[in-house]
């Protein structure tokens, strides 16, 4: 009986030595398309590079070095440098450089299988209606339309109002240019060059000058005349009136 339990933990650890690799200080080993080398060996932990990358390793802590899954199974430390060796476990997993798919926040695709959305990668996913991308991160909008901004109580016709910029907001800036039927007059325009303006602004002498109001609609000529029919009609009826008395 004690006969077959010895074979059977001889057994046993035979298998684990099977699975191990056993590496001397300054030695390497090809792992798939890397070179696996022990840099130093130490009495905790021990230095291993992966294609010239290097990185600490203690005993039993498996971490993923430059494409390599490796773990140390045991340090043997001795006095003289170079009979100091390792056991490795490179036969868990081997993770060639390059296969494994990453997110790229910032190439104009939404990868939602690599875990990018609107809260971690608005450049590429965007946002939900009512905010903007801004630095990265979804703001909320003070508007959403030019509708939003411009049908206010109190509209000044003469300033254009926009909803833009990020995050989007009302901004005003003056109107410059003479429209017709948009219910302004800048300054800088006159009748009739632009209806909305009040007919008495015109261009006089290279200026223009304004007297009268908007309503005052009727030409110069048909002034003028309108008078000249009262004054005759006036001076009609005076002198009729002098005949009589």
């Amino acid at each position: 009986m004690r006969i077959l339990v010895f074979f059977f933990i001889l057994l046993i650890l035979v298998q684990i030595s099977l699975a191990e690799t056993k590496l001397n200080q300054g030695q390497e080993i090809t792992v798939g398309d890397h070179i696996v080398k022990v840099v130093s060996v130490g009495a905790n932990n021990v230095i291993i590079s992966v294609d010239g990358v290097k990185d600490i390793f203690g005993i039993n802590e498996p971490q993923i070095l430059n494409g390599v899954n490796i773990e140390v199974t045991a340090i043997f430390y001795v006095e003289e440098p170079s009979d100091r060796y390792i056991n490795l476990d490179l036969d868990e997993e081997i993770i060639s450089e390059g296969t494994a798919e990453t997110s790229v926040c910032g190439d104009n695709k939404c990868e939602q299988e690599l875990d990018e959305n609107e809260d971690n990668c608005c450049k590429d996913c965007g946002c939900n209606s009512g905010f903007s991308c801004l630095n990265n991160k979804c703001v909320e909008n003070e508007c959403n339309s030019d509708k939003e901004c411009w049908d206010i109580i109190n509209r000044d016709f003469c300033m254009n109002y926009k909803c833009e910029g990020a995050p989007k907001k009302c901004t005003q800036t003056p109107i410059t240019e003479c429209v017709v039927n948009d219910r302004c007059c800048p300054s800088a325009c006159i009748y009739p060059d632009d209806p909305d303006c009040p007919s008495s602004k015109k261009q006089v002498g290279g200026e223009s000058v304004s007297s009268g109001s908007k309503n005052d609609t009727l030409p110069i000529s048909q002034n003028i005349a309108g008078e000249s029919l009262f004054k005759r009609l006036f001076n009609s009826i005076k002198g009729l009136l002098g005949k009589i008395f």
